[in-house]
């Protein structure tokens, strides 16, 4: 795939950090837009606290991950 021709500058930029980090998913520019593609989502209070609580999981992850790499 010739990524010059991608339209979107931010697909282009997530799709070559894909590569460059070896991340098969995103290396996928119909999966990157998927993802990218707004959509306003409707959850109710449970659904909130549990989105919460996920990022606040891959947030500590994220941590984790960055302090055993010093």
């Amino acid at each position: 795939m010739d990524y010059r021709n991608l339209k979107n500058p931010i697909v282009m930029k997530i799709v070559q950090n894909a590569i460059k980090f070896d991340n098969d998913l995103l290396k996928n520019e119909e999966v990157v837009k998927i993802l990218l593609k707004k959509e306003k989502i409707k959850l109710n209070e449970d659904e909130q606290k549990l989105l919460e609580e996920i990022f606040e999981k891959l947030h500590l992850a994220k941590d984790n991950i960055q302090l055993s790499k010093n």
